[in-house]
Parts: C-alpha cells; structure tokens; sequence
C-alpha cells in the first residue's frame, strides 16, 4: 500500500488547501513553507484545513504524505475547487463600470483567482482584479477600452478593504490573462495620494 492510500494519511490529504498569502505572511510563517510565487508578490502555499485549526505544511511533512511537491500543490487546488464554495455577484454600475464580485468566508477565496476561468467567463481582454483580502476577489472584465475606466473604482475598492479588512492580502491590482497575473502596482503617499504603474502586458491594454 502507497503512503498516500494508509488510513493515517488520508484525512490529511483530504484537508489540504492552497492558500495565497501575502510576502509578510510567508515570512512570518517561517523559511520551511514551500510555496510558488505568482505576479511578484502573491504566494501560493499549501495548508491543512482541520474543523479546529489550519495549519501550513511544512517541507517537513512532505515526505509522510507519499506524494511530490506537484501532486500536492494540484490536490490543493482541487480540494478548494470542490470544497470552498463561493458566492458570485454581478453588479451593472460601479463607480461607472460593470464589476464581479466573488466573495466567501472560506480562508481560501482569492485561491480561485489561480483558476479564474472555471468561474467566470473571461473576455479575450482579460479580467482586471483586486484581491485586498482573502474574503474576495474584486473582478473587472476587460472589454475594449473598459479597463481604462475600471482602474480607479478597482483602486478605490481595493484599498478601502486592504485597510479595513481581516486577512489582508495585497494593495495592488492584478491583470488576469490566459492563466497568468500580473501585478499592476499600487503605491500610496504619505499624503493619500495614489500612483498607478501598469505593469508592461497591461500597458497595451491601456492603450
């Protein structure tokens, strides 16, 4: 019998997620926590989601589970798909563009942004996101020049949330394209002013 099929094992592979997290968080949680990094500052890490606590899994605990670091990560992500349900809302008019908003309690919503596509339909333009915490994913699909009018509600939102919000996850905002994010980043002055520098795939987006 495999590792991976002993009975001691099982309830832990059942319990695996993926979880983004933030640089702070990673660093905070220790250098033995493998992880995959996505647009620079966003952090794909495993954990074990138990009814009393989550935990995140050390490169230590690989070998007992009888799987390679790919067959985790891919049952992570699975067993979020299959049991972190969120909730879908479309709204026609915020701050004068159309904005999806995916949102849940689940420690693991904005793991779905990894998989954008299984969720909502992405235009050939992509999807322009905020994921200020781990609670949502703000979401604005790119249809023509549209991006260029969602920037400044998705910025506004998104900042709102990284500042009031358990959980916080990143001030930026990230363009969905094809599978890969890339950061749009988001600088804030002392002052309260606000820089926006489009990353170079979104810059042509901009136009």
């Amino acid at each position: 019998m495999e590792p991976h099929d002993t009975p001691s094992v099982r309830p832990t592979l059942e319990a695996l997620r993926v979880r983004l997290v933030s640089p702070a968080f990673l660093e905070a949680a220790g250098a033995g926590i493998p992880h995959r990094t996505h647009a620079v500052d966003l952090h794909e890490a495993l954990a074990v989601d138990t009814p009393t606590d989550v935990q995140m899994l050390e490169l230590a605990g690989y070998a007992s589970l009888g799987l390679s670091e790919d067959e985790l990560f891919f049952l992570g992500r699975q067993n979020v798909r299959l049991h972190e349900q969120v909730e879908i809302q479309h709204i026609d008019d915020v701050g004068g563009v159309p904005m999806t908003v995916i949102e849940s309690d689940s420690f693991y919503t904005t793991t779905h942004a990894l998989e954008l596509d299984r969720l909502i339909d992405v235009p050939p333009g992509g999807v322009l996101l905020g994921l200020p915490d781990r609670h949502v994913i703000l979401a604005h699909r790119v249809q023509g020049s549209s991006a260029q009018d969602a920037v400044g509600p998705l910025i506004k939102l998104t900042l709102e949330r990284f500042q009031t919000q358990e959980g916080h996850l990143s001030p930026h905002l990230y363009w969905w394209q094809d599978g890969v994010l890339e950061r749009q980043l988001v600088e804030v002055a002392e002052g309260g002013s606000v820089r926006f520098t489009p990353g170079p795939r979104f810059v042509a987006v901009l136009g």
